[in-house]
């Protein structure tokens, strides 16, 4: 009794590690993603500056020019950043954002997921922080703290539950609800909507 006891606490020791790594990774991917949008925001002080500089302060032909320069540099990149931005959210298969319903079948939140990769489902705590909070949530009890992740991945939007107490659910267009796997990936289009225990988000 004592040697099975052991292997299940190996065993749940090693569920707890495998899915700390994959939050982990998603963790990473939120990070970069700020990065980037730190960089765009200094970028667009710094050509703020610059064009102040230029109209209001500076009276040399030569730095009128160099910033002109530089304004157009800042435009150029802004415009791809923006083309990138739409030919992604295009290429999600027109999926834009997800919806909390209410039982009721009300839109009770919305989250924006243009422009991202990942997202951790779950419950915010002292020591837990996740993407899509549903601590509010009508049955926010029944939730994990980190239920299922949200992957961007060729093109495509995945869910993966992982590992969570009460399991998470998917149903897609014109079909019926069905379970998912413990650490199975599973498509997801505009129109499906998923099943984070008894809670219900819609994809949209």
């Amino acid at each position: 009794m004592k040697q099975n006891s052991s292997l299940q606490k190996a065993g749940s020791g090693m569920k707890k590690f495998i899915n700390s790594k994959r939050v982990e990774k998603y963790s990473q991917n939120t990070n970069n993603i700020i990065w980037i949008m730190v960089i765009d925001i200094a970028i667009a002080i710094i050509s703020i500056l610059t064009l102040w500089y230029v109209y209001f302060v500076n009276e040399d032909k030569t730095l009128k020019y160099i910033g002109y320069g530089l304004i157009a540099v800042a435009l150029v990149f802004f415009g791809i950043r923006i083309f990138t931005l739409i030919s992604k959210a295009k290429s999600k298969g027109g999926i834009s954002k997800l919806i909390l319903i209410g039982e009721d079948g009300r839109s009770l939140k919305t989250w924006n997921i243009v422009g991202k990769v990942s997202f951790l489902i779950g419950r915010n705590t002292k020591d837990n922080e996740v993407d899509i909070d549903l601590s509010d949530a009508e049955y926010s009890e029944l939730v994990s703290r980190q239920h299922a992740v949200l992957n961007f991945s060729e093109g495509k939007w995945y869910i993966e539950d992982v590992g969570s107490s009460y399991g998470s659910g998917l149903k897609k267009v014109d079909e019926e609800k069905f379970k998912l796997e413990n650490e199975r990936l599973y498509e997801i289009n505009s129109g499906d909507t998923l099943y984070i225990a008894n809670t219900k988000i819609l994809v949209k």
